[in-house]
């Protein structure tokens, strides 16, 4: 690909699998949510002086609104932009290692967002209203700038706002430096354990920048989520693994696996599904194409 193009895809077969295996169908009023993003935190204070980012900017949020593997795929080609199409609010395009692709684990309810919506667009106008009774020339232009940004405030909705919850998500941050054999001891003996919790196929080891993911069905847990929560924190803590933070991943937002990201080192990698081995062909979702 072209050095002034963004590229993010990875391994198509992996998003594949991906999409088989983990991606809820599409119904009723349900749609798919995903967002390419912008990690300030990723840069160092030279080049955050320099970009001008904010904490974390979703730039670009879009909505999947049919099943088949294609539209997931060219979804995220079209992210695949020349570098001027994406600028920062210093003018200039966005920095790789920065940039992260974030897929919501669960659908969303579309009539959820319009019943938020509606709230949204009751509050610019009583705002609105509120700042022409006061002839307040600033109150005016800071409603009136709400109101022009109602599109991307509505893209946020999605979200927020989760359909049919298929996945419940766990994530752990990992601090300092660990060795590979501490970190395939973590990854077997947390598997084994939530093998054991759960059951085969019913969970996803997914790794991310700065630790793992494990997005696990729903329909399988049959206590208190906090139990899982605590599980792969001792089970760090045994294998001699300092831990940042440890929880449930309450926005069921992840790195999309198969896509390049970059860890606070500066390293890149791919996301990917490393237990892929515990599922067979009959724990497939059917997608409804």
């Amino acid at each position: 690909m072209h050095p002034d193009y963004y590229r993010f895809i990875a391994d198509e077969v992996e998003m594949k699998w991906f999409y088989d295996y983990a991606v809820p169908n599409i119904f009723e009023d349900n749609v798919l949510f995903m967002s390419l993003s912008a990690r300030n935190k990723l840069l160092t204070k030279e080049e955050r002086e320099k970009y001008q980012l904010s904490r974390s900017e979703m730039m670009r949020k879009t909505v999947i609104r049919k099943n088949g593997f294609k539209y997931l795929l060219e979804t995220i080609r079209s992210l695949e932009c020349n570098k001027e199409g994406m600028l920062t609010k210093a003018g200039l395009p966005y920095p790789d290692k920065a940039l992260r692709v974030y897929w919501n684990l669960n659908t969303t309810s579309c009539m959820k967002v319009l019943y938020e919506q509606r709230k949204l667009v009751d509050e610019h106008t009583q705002e609105l209203i509120a700042a022409a009774l006061k002839r307040s020339d600033v109150a005016i232009d800071s409603a009136y700038h709400k109101i022009r940004k109602i599109f991307d405030s509505t893209l946020s909705l999605y979200a927020k706002s989760c359909g049919k919850k298929m996945w419940m998500d766990f994530e752990i941050d990992l601090d300092g430096f660990y060795s590979e054999s501490q970190k395939d001891d973590f990854l077997e003996l947390t598997s084994s354990r939530l093998i054991e919790l759960l059951g085969r196929g019913n969970f996803l080891v997914i790794s991310s920048p700065s630790g793992f993911h494990f997005p696990v069905k729903r329909s399988a847990v049959k206590f208190p989520p906090n139990v899982i929560v605590y599980m792969i924190k001792t089970t760090a803590e045994q294998m001699k693994i300092a831990v940042s933070e440890c929880t449930r991943n309450e926005n069921e937002m992840v790195c999309l696996p198969s896509t390049y990201a970059y860890d606070s080192r500066g390293n890149k990698c791919i996301i990917r599904v490393l237990n892929k081995g515990d599922f067979s062909e009959k724990d497939k979702i059917i997608k409804l194409e």
